[in-house]
């Protein structure tokens, strides 16, 4: 199977168990051995794809996709008989579904089996993906300077930014899970958390893209002095400049801090 689409379809199921561990939370009255959700079934699932060789066999993926939601998040709901108890597994296999197959996932689907990404576009993906995958005994050695300036090496398309931002939130919430079902800060994996600064630049970017018709100069880098003269742009664009200036210097710039702290208030420059 194509990479790209791969990777979009592993970010869909992050989403989805999301939604599930969230209902575990709820009804945990209800699950199977009173066990809830937890980034286990993620690591599980992720196993048992690793098995398979879908090529571009969409019907294979889909039994694929539904067997594993059966199997590993349906079968473990009881059901109940008590009148006064609203859980319905129909109505979480609903949400789940309506989940998996959002329109915006579709657009996205779309635009990676159509387009080739540009080079920078997979720099940034693949460093987010070996992020994703470290742990205490194989932890990535992650430079937070080299991935902004890739960052800004990135053409500024809307569909790359709005692919960046999707990707940086699965790495974050799979990060956080880490964190939370291990009970305890994890500093092994502290500098990580980093990429929440460059995800509300680029939400920045996004939203500025709403009213700028990126088309006209999707072939510019967002390192470019051209991308300066575009006032909306600038302040963002400098932003991430200043980022550049003070990564490394360790009385301006640290990367030691809990995660707890990097919330959307704190991380804005």
């Amino acid at each position: 199977m194509n990479k790209k689409v791969w990777v979009t379809i592993c970010s869909k199921l992050a989403c989805c168990h999301k939604l599930n561990e969230n209902q575990s939370e709820i009804y945990s009255n209800l699950m199977a051995g009173g066990v809830k959700f937890s980034p286990r079934h993620l690591t599980f699932i992720g196993n048992d794809g690793k098995k398979y060789n879908y090529k571009e066999n969409s019907e294979e993926i889909c039994n694929w996709v539904k067997t594993i939601f059966q199997l590993y998040y349906f079968n473990s709901y009881c059901q109940s008989n008590d009148e006064q108890n609203k859980f319905s597994l129909e109505e979480i296999e609903k949400k789940t579904y309506d989940e998996f197959i959002k329109q915006d996932s579709y657009k996205e689907l779309e635009y990676l089996e159509e387009n080739k990404l540009d080079k920078e576009v997979n720099d940034i993906l693949e460093e987010l993906t070996k992020i994703q995958q470290s742990n205490k005994q194989n932890i990535f050695s992650f430079n937070f300077k080299s991935f902004v300036q890739k960052c800004l090496k990135m053409k500024i398309k809307e569909e790359n930014i709005s692919l960046i931002i999707k990707n940086i939130n699965d790495t974050l919430h799979l990060l956080y899970y880490q964190n939370e079902y291990n009970n305890k800060y994890d500093e092994t994996l502290s500098n990580f958390f980093q990429i929440s600064i460059i995800k509300n630049l680029f939400k920045e970017l996004y939203e500025v893209s709403q009213n700028i018709d990126f088309n006209t100069i999707s072939h510019i880098s967002l390192d470019s002095k051209e991308l300066l003269k575009i006032k909306e742009l600038k302040p963002i664009l400098l932003k991430m400049k200043l980022l550049v200036s003070l990564i490394g210097d360790e009385e301006l710039f640290t990367d030691k801090m809990n995660y707890q702290i990097y919330d959307e208030k704190f991380v804005n420059l």
